[in-house]
């Protein structure tokens, strides 16, 4: 059975509740004490009194731990349970016993010193002891002691109650308000304390006075309202709403207005504790103000750059238009021009149409990526034959090639390969392909091939397993180094730069023809070797054949 613990106001109870059952015994010995009947003292020798019973109920029976010793050499004359579950010993350990044979007091001197208290006043209350128990730990103890004549002979009772554990939770309580008053004094965080019934502010650590520009004597004791620090009344509302069914608002943001009339904008986390036993609200403030202006910049930024965007979109769409009109009118009478001049001014007519027909590829490339990057690109995609489409684009270039006295060869598979594209996109995609390899090409040939085959590597296995459908260009051309491969599709890049670079162009072609083949949920893949040429390969999902000739409606891809 563990120690019984009671409050200091419980020991005086007790402590008054036994003084009386002794003074009882004392009144009723000295009455009884005159009868000299030979047949009281018989029942006296038989039968103990009943004030002898009630001594001893009170003294067993109460919840304090009791002992009474000898005032001479502090041996153990009685001792109730109570003791004996505090101090670990058994009854017959201890009666019969002194109290510094069984070490129960710290030192001798400690009890001589409490003795010589006791003759000099009679008795002691509410002190505090230390007591050592059998184990030999130390308890704490809040004691009286009362100077008793017992049986002729001066005796000491003992009345006291176990407070080690008492005293430790007021320690380790004490220890914790004093950590929280260090973290709320010295948080980088602003820090506040609020009376949740009338919304009184009851403390605030240093940080948050920097905040708002007021000290602590000037807002401890006053409301949120009477300073006017919120900005936005509408937003302390909502806060006083979410606390009534939340008992933690996380992330709140919103404006105070400091004393110098600046607004500083907050994040903000509100707990509802209690202190003191009333309930108040604990709120952690950080200042997010350099964050907002740093977001409210970037957001104007970006938007004054799309906005340039669309201007420069707009700008070039423009301009491509009004030369492109002209240009295709130059290259419309090129080809008047080739019939009605003879043989040896012909080659001036045709480089008129190959420089035209390079102008309107640069054109079309300015056009084709100003869309891209603004989002502005339309595309009608729906299945197409790429036999067609590869077919077309050799036609078209094959003449470019054999002005260089090369060959353009086409392997093209009998049966139909249909992926789901825009017709003409493709088209020019290809022919950027095409004329890349053609122009880097002195010796040899350009290949053009449509195949079908799985997707290349990928952490999806899914579509490694699908069915693509590739078209290759391979030429026998100069290759490509090895450490200009990740610039490859780079705008306005060549391998050779400058003006003493060995071909011409814009470094447009590439970068385009990659970019319309993603808008297909396709890649430009490139293999290739210095000096032995290299291949480009389109890969393309491949789509199953139209039901009707009409595909769907144009959209806008962004």
């Amino acid at each position: 059975m563990g120690a019984c613990h009671l409050t200091r106001d419980e020991l005086l109870t007790e402590n008054r509740r036994l003084r009386a059952a002794l003074k009882q015994e004392r009144e009723e010995s000295a009455s009884l004490s005159g009868t000299t009947s030979a047949d009281s003292e018989t029942a006296s020798e038989t039968k103990p009194a009943p004030e002898d019973e009630l001594f001893r109920e009170a003294f067993q029976l109460g919840p304090a731990a009791l002992a009474v010793t000898c005032l001479s050499d502090g041996t153990f004359v009685e001792v109730n349970e109570q003791f004996l579950n505090v101090t670990g010993y058994g009854r017959d350990e201890l009666i019969g016993h002194s109290s510094i044979e069984r070490e129960i007091w710290p030192s001798e001197r400690l009890r001589r010193l409490t003795i010589q208290r006791l003759q000099e006043r009679g008795e002691i209350l509410d002190v505090e002891f230390q007591l050592c128990t059998r184990d030999g730990e130390e308890r704490s103890m809040l004691g009286s002691c009362r100077h008793l004549i017992i049986g002729g002979e001066d005796c000491l009772l003992v009345s006291c109650i176990d407070v080690t554990e008492r005293q430790r939770a007021e320690a380790a309580q004490q220890e914790s308000e004093e950590l929280f008053q260090r973290v709320f004094r010295y948080s980088p965080a602003g820090l506040t304390l609020t009376r949740f019934s009338d919304g009184r502010i009851t403390d605030v650590n240093p940080e948050f006075c920097r905040l708002c520009g007021y000290e602590r004597d000037e807002v401890v004791g006053r409301s949120w309202m009477e300073l006017e620090l919120w900005e936005d009344r509408a937003r302390r509302r909502t806060l006083a709403r979410r606390l009534e069914s939340e008992a933690i608002v996380q992330d709140f943001e919103f404006t105070i207005t400091a004393r110098d009339a600046w607004p500083v904008e907050l994040m903000g986390s509100f707990q509802r504790i209690t202190v003191d036993g009333e309930e108040a609200v604990l709120g952690v403030l950080s200042d997010i103000s350099a964050r907002k202006r740093a977001e409210r910049s970037l957001r104007e930024a970006k938007q004054e750059a799309e906005d340039l965007a669309q201007f420069r979109s707009t700008v070039i769409a423009n301009i491509t238009h009004e030369v492109r009109t002209p240009l295709t009118v130059i290259l419309g009478f090129t080809s008047i021009l080739r019939e009605g001049v003879d043989g040896s001014h012909r080659r001036f007519v045709d480089l008129i149409e190959r420089s035209g027909r390079r102008l309107l590829m640069t054109l079309d490339s300015v056009l084709d990526l100003a869309r891209l990057e603004s989002g502005t690109l339309d595309v009608d995609a729906r299945p197409h034959n790429v036999v067609d489409v590869v077919d077309s684009v050799a036609s078209e270039t094959r003449s470019f090639a054999e002005e260089k006295d090369l060959t353009l060869d086409t392997e093209l598979p009998e049966r139909p390969l249909y992926v789901e594209v825009d017709y003409e996109l493709l088209s020019r995609a290809l022919g950027h392909l095409v004329d890349n390899a053609v122009k880097f090409t002195d010796e040899g040939g350009v290949t053009l091939r449509a195949t079908t085959g799985t997707a290349p590597p990928s952490e999806n296995k899914e579509e490694e397993e699908a069915q693509r459908v590739l078209i290759e260009v391979v030429d026998t051309g100069v290759g490509i180094g090895e450490q200009f491969v990740p610039d490859l599709f780079s705008v306005f890049t060549q391998e050779s730069s400058g003006m003493d670079r060995d071909y011409q162009g814009s470094g447009m072609g590439l970068p385009v023809a990659a970019r319309l083949i993603e808008r297909f949920d396709g890649t430009v893949q490139v293999d290739t070797e210095k000096e032995k040429g290299s291949t480009f390969t389109i890969v393309l999902p491949e789509a199953e054949r139209a039901s009707s000739v009409d595909g769907p409606p144009r959209e806008q891809v962004a």
